[in-house]
């Protein structure tokens, strides 16, 4: 990394909070020997043993009776399915099949649709094929879609699944929507296609226009055959309980330790960092704790030089920590992921 050359960096809050746990606080199983997971009215919705891509009308699907895969029915087009269960931050996985030329959609809350569709060969896919994060309307005006990443699509017919973690929206004491909800990461057939993208509000044909803590998963199913199995919801931790903690008093170093070189003071409860060009060591403030997951929240001010902000970083080597950092600097880079003795940048940012 740079040099640590006459660096100044101000720092007034820094707060913590767990946001993903590494366990579950509960797992809900949306499909299994019959619909009571489902909310009424379910329309043509079923549960049977088998679904397969009819070889002789390959936009039809073929069902064979039993329990373990839920259908939108023998025609492929009925209403649109709510589960009994609400979700607020929640790892899916979900298991889907359709065949050729089919079209579906899975809701997030009732409110954030994942596209689910016949994309086999797609080159260049957009928000509307599978795995596209579909556009929206909210406040009066239209709110973009995102494309994923690449087409992990497999062949109409075959199983597909996605795995995802999502992170409700969140609301304050009065109900006014203080954070917006958020796509953390979505992979298809075991490629990431998204990461962290925000959502400005429901998309396009939500079960419900207005944004809660908590909703219920939505299948739609009147655009044509589709079939689900494995739908496995693991809630996280519930946003009502959330609750960010300081890292720094605002008044002493407690829970901090410096390492290297270069000077720290507290000032009018700002921490500061400085270091004369003459000093071939680089300098930190590290903390005394270690954690796991969490939300990280700072303000800051570099003057001048090159800073950054490392996390889960190991002590050790000539720059006195190793890991990754999200860069600081007043000028250039600001936000781009740099690994310190390992692979250098990972990303600069756009």
């Amino acid at each position: 990394m740079m040099p640590r050359i006459l660096c100044l960096l101000l720092l007034s809050v820094l707060c913590f909070v767990p946001s993903l746990p590494a366990m579950a606080e509960e797992t809900v199983v949306l499909v299994g020997e019959n619909m009571d997971a489902w909310r009424k009215p379910r329309g043509d919705w079923i549960v049977v043993d088998s679904a397969e891509q009819d070889p002789q009308a390959p936009s039809r699907i073929i069902l064979k009776p039993g329990s373990g895969v839920l259908a939108n029915g023998m025609k492929g087009k009925t209403r649109n399915l709510l589960s009994q269960h609400e979700h607020g931050d929640v790892a899916a996985h979900i298991e889907f099949m359709v065949p050729k030329g089919s079209n579906s959609g899975i809701y997030f809350q009732g409110r954030y649709e994942l596209q689910v569709l016949d994309s086999w060969g797609v080159g260049k896919p957009g928000f509307g094929d599978c795995g596209g994060i579909y556009q929206g309307f909210s406040n009066g005006k239209s709110t973009p879609g995102h494309a994923p990443r690449v087409n992990a699509a497999r062949r109409p017919g075959e199983w597909q699944a996605f795995d995802v973690v999502f992170r409700a929206p969140r609301f304050d004491a009065s109900g006014k929507k203080t954070e917006n909800a958020r796509f953390v990461t979505v992979s298809l057939n075991g490629q990431v296609i998204h990461e962290n993208v925000e959502l400005l509000g429901p998309t396009i044909a939500p079960a419900f226009s207005e944004e809660k803590p908590r909703g219920p998963v939505m299948l739609q199913g009147d655009h044509g055959p589709v079939a689900y199995r494995n739908i496995r919801l693991n809630s996280l931790a519930d946003p009502k309980n959330e609750s960010f903690s300081s890292l720094f008093d605002g008044e002493t170093f407690t829970g901090w330790r410096k390492i290297g070189g270069g000077d720290w003071d507290i000032s009018d409860g700002v921490l500061r960092g400085t270091m004369e060009k003459s000093e071939p060591r680089h300098g930190h403030l590290i903390t005394d704790r270690k954690y796991r997951d969490f939300s990280l929240r700072l303000k800051y001010k570099a003057i001048a030089g090159n800073s950054g902000l490392y996390f889960r970083v190991e002590e050790g080597g000539n720059a006195g920590v190793k890991g990754f950092q999200a860069e600081i600097d007043p000028n250039n880079d600001v936000g781009g992921l740099y690994e310190t003795y390992g692979r250098g940048w990972v990303i600069k940012p756009k």
